[in-house]
């Protein structure tokens, strides 16, 4: 277990974002958290800071939230409320919200923070804009990042098409910026995501000690239930985000294959889909198979969190 890098999380809550976030305050020193940025993606850049900002308050969390890109950096924005509600929550509201403090950009301080600390892990859970941006001011940036977990992508199909994952199809152009960019990445994609499926019994059995925590949990749980009834025979939750920031708090808890990877771009049938290549492009580590009971374990250790 790693429990004391310097974290930034950029992220577009968003239902798994939820378990993500909550999962990372759990295991992570709360000091080490430094900063979340937000990103559109799942709905609407107002709402996934929103989003964040009651996670915040909720945790009765000291991190800083920093607003990013309101669109993809080519394509129109095409989110997920159709799984995640218009809300971004499912049916779940946050009345109160810590305060958005600072008007400095997500990218601007991404950068800031990198550099002032000297190496960050960055874990990524919705589509790549606000990094593609810092990349393109900050061409250095590179050099302050020691991992960028990126929950995206996939070896074997994809969940928005049959071929692209839902976070690189919303905006290809910054995932392909992204991986070109020299970073040492790991890939937790769909392929494993949906290996570490929370079955019926972790899910049931996630009841957080703090009544808070707890309420937004049955929330979640029972918007995600009725939703993914119409989609899957599975009983459970496919909760990737929360997949992504358990690797990265547990390198052991994933396998991977170092491999170059291609986004494409350019074909609008296969726009988003993370190719694997043997073209002289620098490897990435691909998450190909993932210890689903540690996961689970994982998961329900949310239900210690006392904010």
């Amino acid at each position: 277990m790693i429990r004391n890098r310097k974290i930034v999380i950029d992220t577009d809550p968003g239902v798994d974002d939820a378990f993500a976030i909550l999962l990372a305050y759990r295991w992570f020193e709360k000091d080490s958290i430094l900063a979340l940025t937000t990103t559109a993606g799942n709905v609407g850049l107002e709402t996934t800071t929103h989003n964040t900002l009651g996670l915040k308050k909720l945790l009765n969390a000291s991190f800083e939230v920093y607003q990013g890109a309101r669109k993809p950096l080519q394509v129109p924005l095409e989110d997920a409320s159709h799984i995640h509600g218009r809300l971004g929550m499912g049916e779940y509201v946050f009345f109160e919200t810590s305060a958005l403090t600072s008007s400095e950009k997500a990218w601007d301080a991404l950068y800031r923070i990198a550099k002032r600390e000297g190496s960050i892990t960055l874990i990524a859970l919705g589509p790549l804009t606000n990094i593609a941006i810092a990349l393109e001011e900050y061409p250095d940036l590179p050099q302050y990042i020691d991992a960028l977990y990126t929950m995206g992508g996939s070896t074997q199909g994809g969940n928005r098409t049959p071929y692209a994952e839902f976070n690189y199809y919303c905006d290809p152009h910054a995932a392909r910026r992204v991986y070109e960019s020299g970073m040492n990445i790991f890939m937790i994609g769909l392929n494993v995501t949906e290996l570490a499926f929370a079955d019926e019994t972790t899910m049931d059995g996630l009841s957080p000690v703090d009544a808070d925590v707890k309420g937004l949990i049955d929330s979640l749980k029972d918007h995600y239930s009725g939703t993914l009834a119409g989609i899957s025979s599975r009983k459970g939750s496919h909760l990737p985000d929360a997949v992504a920031v358990a690797a990265c708090i547990d390198p052991d808890l994933c396998s991977y294959r170092e491999v170059p990877i291609l986004i494409e771009t350019l074909d609008l049938e296969t726009r988003g889909m993370s190719r694997m290549v043997e073209n002289g492009r620098r490897p990435v580590q691909v998450a190909v198979e993932v210890d689903v009971e540690r996961f689970r374990e994982m998961l329900l250790s949310i239900n210690e969190l006392n904010c």
